[in-house]
Parts: C-alpha cells; structure tokens; sequence
C-alpha cells in the first residue's frame, strides 16, 4: 500500500488501451501532484512494466482490447505469476451502476471510479487509500483487499435469553417420516417432494453456513449460556474462542437423534478435547457441564451467567485491540495449519450419510424417543 501521504513519492502505472485517455489520466494525477508515471496500452504491456519496476499504484480501465480491465486485475490477485498482488488499483469505467461497482469490488479493486473523472474525485480516493490502508484477506473464493469499509475486528455469538441453541426444531424434523397426515399445506405428491427438498436444501444450505462462519478472517468468540446441544453445539465448536456460563451444558446430541454430526463435530471436536474424549462424546451424545468443559479444553473461561456478555465483551476488546492485520494473519496461519481435514469431498460426504438417515425411518424413531426421553429402539 500507499508508504505516506506525499503524493510526488508514488509511482503510477496508468493502462488504457485509449492514447487520448492515458494522457488525461497522466495529467490530472500529474496536477495532484503524484509523481513518476508509466504508462501501458494493454494488459500484456502492462505486466512487462509492472514485472520490469515497483508500481505504488496502478490505475486501469474496464474496457479494453484485447484483455478487459476486469481481467486484468483478477490476474494480478489470484495468479500465482502476478507481479504484485498486493498493489492498490483504481479501476475506471463509463458505466458506474451498482453491478460494475459489486463486480469490480468483487475482483479485488481498490476503488472504482465512474468516467468523467475530476481532480477532486481522484484525489479524495487517494487521500482515502493512503489514510485507511485495506488489509488483504483471502477465503476459497476471493483475495483482494478488505471489501468491508468499515472494518470489524472481532465477532462473537451468543444466544437470546438463557439458552445458547438448542439445535433443530426435533418434532418438526419428523413430519414428513410420520406423520402424514400433517399435510403443510402441500396434499399431493408434489407437495411431498417439495417437503423432502425443502429438508434436504436446510441441511446443505446450514453445511455452507458453518463452513463460512469457520471461514471468517476475524477472531470469533461463542458467549455461551443454558443448553448448546447438536447443531448449537457445532456452532461453538466452529468459533475461535468459547466462553461458558457455570450453568451452561454442551451436548452433541446427533447419534442419539439416530442421526449424525453433520457440520463440525467430528473435525473440531477431536482437536480440542483428544480423539478419546471425543469418541465418547460424539458416540454417546452425553452432556458436559462448565467444570468438565474447562477440564478437558473444550472452554476458555466459566463465568456466572451475568458475568457473561461483559466477560465475551472484554476477550472482544483485547483482541480488537491488537494490530489488525497481525490477528487476521494469525487466525489466517491457524487455519491453513488445521486444513487438512476439510476437503470437499469430506463434506459431500457428510452431506451424504446425513441424507442415507434422515430420509428413512430409523430417523423418526431415533428423534421420537430422544423427544421423549425414552431408550431408543435398536435398529440396524
């Protein structure tokens, strides 16, 4: 990024396959009082340039020949032969509607300008680049700088009142396995499909949802009070950081729900607590107090109940307080360090087992007798 606010320090790399364009662009920035200028009338000439000195800045157009902008830029994020993946770029276009901005955003830009550009435009996105520097971030999908302007350091999860999450609504989980007569409102075979679609698309879509909340650059902390069972308690073990109340339980619940842990159970559990303790209660689906939880490293901290926001609230703090891009690396090299169990197609198979279940009738049985905390019936 920008070294400091002298303008006359930086060196800018303006590409256009426009002649008349390169030079507007020159001079305005030359009468901001930027510095050294290259100039490149496509994308391949561009590279040479960028591979041949260091480029402070690299301002480009979306529509050019034979390469668009748009490419250009996804190149210079993502290839592993970029030149600089790092360096700032203003991309500049005729069309400024909301889905160029979102699209460029999405490409890994640092500003977007809509033509006709003026001074001032160009020099208040400048003066704002080099006074909030962007930290990069890169998931499976994007590398670029920090699309979010507003910049969160830190997130953390709790429930509403005094339970953190109790897992799937149980007894409508068994509609449609036994009780067919509850119709939803869809009486025909159609309806029947859709139902079992629509529960299909809950377990694949809430999957994706997990993977993005393990996902996430900031540090995530769970705040947790009463009952995380099940899915409740998969999303703690998705979180960086668990704090729990002295009254809390955790449970993972699934196998006894003649089901199975389909989201983060049994990758994240066995790193916390050891592959024994993890067995046990996975398979069993026994419920951990906050004493045992601390024991065995499933917790950080036990707090009393009214001690818990402001305890959640405080690790917020001391966390957002650090240098933001020293956490985000850290919490970066933790997670590419602990990547080795998931694979794609570790959760298409969890996906799948999940599916074999739930779609046959030892999942009824399995939910009715937990609903009503009886032994469940043997099954094969």
């Amino acid at each position: 990024m920008f070294g400091g606010p002298k303008l006359n320090a930086l060196s800018v790399l303006v590409v256009d396959d426009n002649k008349f364009m390169r030079t507007v662009v020159e001079n305005l920035c030359k009468g901001l009082g930027l510095g050294d200028f290259a100039q490149a009338e496509d994308v391949e000439q561009a590279l040479i340039v960028l591979r041949d000195r260091p480029i402070d800045l690299v301002i480009t157009d979306w529509h050019m020949e034979p390469t668009e902008g748009l490419t250009f830029v996804k190149y210079m994020r993502n290839d592993p032969q970029s030149p600089n993946p790092y360096v700032p770029i203003i991309m500049l276009t005729g069309h400024g509607d909301r889905d160029r901005v979102c699209e460029a955003r999405d490409a890994g830009v640092n500003m977007f300008m809509a033509k006709p550009i003026s001074a001032k435009a160009m020099y208040e996105r400048l003066i704002w680049m080099i006074n909030h520097p962007l930290p990069f971030i890169r998931t499976s999908y994007y590398f670029g700088p920090d699309r979010r302007r507003k910049q969160v350091r830190v997130v953390f999860v709790t429930g509403a009142g005094e339970t953190f999450c109790y897992s799937a609504d149980l007894t409508e989980a068994i509609e449609p396995l036994e009780q067919p007569e509850i119709d939803s409102g869809m009486r025909n075979e159609e309806g029947e499909f859709a139902r079992w679609a629509i529960k299909d698309q809950f377990h694949a879509i809430t999957q994706r949802a997990f993977r993005k909340l393990e996902g996430l650059p900031q540090a995530v902390i769970a705040a947790i009070d009463g009952a995380a069972t099940g899915a409740g308690f998969e999303m703690t073990l998705a979180c960086d950081l668990r704090i729990m109340t002295d009254r809390a339980r955790l449970s993972e619940i699934s196998v006894p729900a003649s089901a199975v842990s389909e989201w983060s159970c049994s990758r994240n559990l066995p790193k916390l607590v050891g592959q024994t303790i993890a067995n046990e209660l996975i398979l069993t689906g026994r419920s951990v107090g906050a004493a045992e939880a601390r024991d065995i490293g499933l917790v950080n901290r036990v707090v009393a109940p009214e001690s818990l926001i402001d305890e959640a609230m405080t690790l917020d703090g001391h966390i957002a307080r650090m240098p933001g891009l020293g956490a985000r690396h850290a919490k970066e090299l933790i997670q590419l360090n602990n990547q080795d169990d998931r694979p794609t197609e570790h959760y298409k198979a969890e996906l799948e087992r999940v599916m074999e279940i739930i779609r046959g009738g030892d999942s009824a049985g399995g939910i009715r007798a937990l609903v009503e905390t009886r032994p469940t019936d043997q099954v094969e």
